[in-house]
């Protein structure tokens, strides 16, 4: 034993070479010394000396490597590039996931706060911003590429004792993610850029709050968009939508936003006498609190790709399910004359509000289950069988979008696959703020915070017309609605549509008695 001991220090002794040592460097970015140690098999001190001399071996390598120097950069930007060049070694050592998108996004904040408004964070920019700091796309994109094995396996060893005592409708996993609702499998349309996170394509995108426990039972969908009060909502009050709606400038999950939903998650569970385990990621804006009813569990930083049900499938159904709902939408109309994207574009949120909640209803609840169990979630004696069947479900349903698919006709068209995941890299999140502005202050004097705070957008959709004008009009549609199914044989459609008719003609008396009180005799004699 003290011999493989006395070997394995003179082995974390060795000299490395200048390029082993740039490695090291590449590799800093979210990980811990300790990891880096274990990696590249040296002592956690090599490591730190490495680390502390990184631009003077940078530098030597540029030297001995002209072809491989970094690329400059114009020197009145040279302050947005270090500013973010923080920002990003700041949450990456945190081990929150950061993407392209969200890089891009910060320096046009960064330059907004620096009174630069020439400054473009285009692709351009950020593959040279990459180039410089030697900064891998595997550093940056929070895949299962770069999870680190010691803690799933510590995690899902600590499970059974956190389970304990919790019945399996009592645990719930809750995740965030974006969702470009007018998105159609065009390519053209797949926008991973900044575009996304606050340009022109914001308007197309929402974020999507999903929670659900081990049986397979959701609760209200929380989205997220960039108005109060959209337009197409006509002043339908909050509780007619089918979920529940909050906004913000970017569409984004706020620290508030998220504290609102877990105390009235909470006091839900204390209404029905329950005492729940909630499973989430250590995301920003998904701060500690402490509940009567729910007690939260963070998953380990960078395991989520692994670890969280939600992650493992059932997003993912949902997003096709969703998808395919557009795409029927679409090809309902393209009889119409209109071209696909036309067509598209008329999709408003609150059609998306409907589609969000009828995909989370169309989840089997067993497929739920399989991905709990695929995240390492053995609740339940018997509910071990075929791990694999979750990738089952997901052939399933990639199947139903394969055959609206197959009927789209669309320029540059993407695969199932691509479609599904179409915008997977989009930002959900609001970001912690309060170190920021100390950054800031070393490069601008005066730094308003203000500026930082996302408010409210007023509503940019274009407003529904209604061209149903009365009760009348209507039950007049839904009549010849009910003898269209009739004739095609739509036995449920039926009875759904005498069920609405019901619904209008109350409505229609309503309306009447409400305006002709003083008349009603007259009323029943016309």
């Amino acid at each position: 034993m003290a011999s493989s001991v006395k070997q394995a220090a003179v082995r974390k002794r060795k000299d490395l070479t200048l390029d082993e040592k740039i490695a090291v460097i590449r590799a800093s970015a979210g990980k811990s010394q300790r990891q880096l140690a274990e990696e590249f098999k040296i002592s956690k001190t090599q490591v730190c000396n490495i680390l502390q001399r990184r631009d003077d071996l940078l530098e030597m390598q540029s030297q001995a490597n002209p072809a491989k120097k970094r690329p400059s950069y114009a020197s009145k930007y040279s302050d947005i590039d270090e500013i973010t060049w923080r920002w990003f070694s700041r949450d990456r050592a945190s081990n929150i996931p950061v993407s392209g998108p969200m890089i891009q996004e910060k320096a046009k904040e960064f330059a907004t706060q620096l009174n630069k408004p020439d400054f473009k964070a285009s692709s351009g920019w950020l593959q040279r911003f990459k180039d410089r700091h030697l900064i891998r796309e595997a550093s940056i994109s929070g895949e299962r590429g770069s999870v680190d094995l010691l803690d799933v396996d510590v995690w899902v060893s600590t499970l059974p004792d956190l389970l304990h005592n919790y019945p399996v409708q009592n645990i719930f996993n809750m995740d965030e993610t974006g969702l470009l609702f007018r998105a159609l499998p065009d390519k053209t349309l797949a926008v991973r850029g900044s575009d996304c996170a606050g340009g022109k394509k914001s308007k197309e995108r929402l974020t999507v709050s999903l929670c659900v426990n081990a049986l397979g039972e959701f609760e209200t969908p929380l989205v997220i968009g960039r108005a109060a009060t959209p337009r197409c909502f006509r002043g339908m009050g909050p509780h007619l939508l089918p979920v529940t709606w909050k906004a913000n400038r970017k569409a984004w999950m706020t620290g508030d936003i998220f504290r609102e939903w877990l105390r009235k998650f909470n006091a839900k569970m204390k209404g029905q006498n329950r005492k729940v385990l909630l499973f989430i990621d250590n995301a920003s804006s998904h701060s500690k609190e402490t509940l009567s009813n729910v007690k939260m569990h963070f998953l380990p930083p960078n395991t989520t790709s692994v670890l969280q049900p939600l992650d493992l499938g059932v997003i993912r159904n949902v997003k096709c399910h969703y998808r395919n709902f557009v795409l029927r939408n679409v090809l309902s109309k393209i009889e119409s004359g209109q071209g696909a994207e036309t067509i598209a574009k008329s999709i408003n949120v609150l059609d998306a509000c409907y589609w969000i909640k009828e995909a989370v209803k169309k989840v089997k609840a067993d497929t739920v289950r399989k991905c709990f169990r695929k995240g390492g979630f053995e609740i339940a004696e018997g509910e071990r069988n075929d791990i694999a069947d979750c990738d089952d479900d997901d052939e399933d349903v990639d199947a139903l979008l394969a055959s609206s698919l197959e009927c789209l006709d669309v320029s540059d068209p993407c695969s199932v696959a691509e479609y599904a995941e179409i915008d997977s890299e989009i930002p959900t999140e609001e970001l912690a703020k309060g170190w920021e502005d100390e950054l800031l202050s070393e490069f601008v004097e005066g730094n308003s915070q203000g500026d930082l705070i996302e408010d409210n957008d007023s509503g940019d959709e274009d407003e529904i017309v209604c061209r149903v004008k009365n009760f009348s009009q209507a039950l007049t549609i839904i009549d010849d609605l009910t003898t269209f199914a009739a004739e095609k044989n739509l036995e449920q459609v039926i009875s759904h549509l005498y069920q609405t008719k019901d619904i209008f003609q109350n409505a229609l008396l309503k309306e009447r008695l409400s305006g002709h009180q003083s008349t009603l005799d007259d009323y029943f004699k016309k």
